[in-house]
C-alpha cells in the first residue's frame, strides 16, 4: 500500500474555531475548509503552550514544553532548545520512508535547524526577504512592527504566504 501524503498546517495563535467549518459565524474560509474535509481537521484541540517556540516544540516532540524543555522564544533570558537526543516526528517520519519538507517559521525549536533532525529540505521565512530582493520588489513595510500591515508593492501573488504556499505545493 502507497503511503498517504501528510500536509501538516500549523499556524500560530490560530484558534481551532476561526474557520467557517468549525462554526465561526463571520470567517470566511473556504480554502482550508476544503482541506480539512478532505483530510483531518483537529476541531477540538488546544495548545500546550500558548508561546509559539515552546508550542513548536510540543508538535516536534510529543511532550509538554516542561519535558521538552523550551519555554520561551528565542530572545528572552530564559530561552532554551529542545533537549537534544528526544524523538521527534520528523526522525519518525523519515524512518517511515518519508521525504519531508519544511516550509515556514522556525525558531530555533532544536539545537541545529530541522534538517538536522530528520528534514530533507528546510525553507524558512527568513528566506522570503532575499526571494523579494532577487524579484526586484522593496523590502517588507515595517512601520506598524509587530503588529504588521498591508503591503502596497506587491500582488497577492508576492506575498509571503503566497510564496510560501507556493514551496509547500512544491
Amino acid at each position: 500500500m502507497k503511503q498517504p501524503n501528510i500536509l501538516l498546517i500549523h499556524s500560530d495563535q490560530h484558534r481551532f474555531d476561526c474557520m467557517s467549518r468549525n462554526g465561526h459565524p463571520l470567517l470566511e474560509t473556504p480554502n482550508i475548509d476544503r482541506l480539512a474535509s478532505e483530510g483531518v481537521n483537529f476541531g477540538h484541540a488546544f495548545t500546550p503552550s500558548p508561546i509559539c517556540s515552546p508550542a513548536r516544540g510540543s508538535l516536534i516532540t510529543g511532550q509538554w514544553p516542561t519535558q521538552h524543555g523550551c519555554v520561551n522564544i528565542p530572545g528572552t533570558e530564559s530561552f532554551r532548545p529542545i533537549h537534544s537526543g528526544l524523538t521527534n516526528i520528523f526522525g519518525m517520519l523519515s524512518e517511515a520512508g518519508y521525504s519531508i519538507r519544511y516550509v515556514g517559521k522556525f525558531h530555533r525549536e532544536t539545537e541545529g535547524l530541522p534538517t538536522e533532525y530528520g528534514v530533507d529540505e528546510y525553507v524558512g521565512q527568513g528566506q522570503y526577504a532575499e526571494w523579494r530582493r532577487e524579484q526586484g520588489l522593496p523590502g517588507r513595510p515595517r512601520t506598524n512592527g509587530w503588529f504588521g500591515e498591508v503591503d502596497t508593492e506587491i500582488d497577492p501573488e508576492q506575498s509571503r504566504l503566497a510564496w510560501g504556499a507556493d514551496h509547500a505545493i512544491r
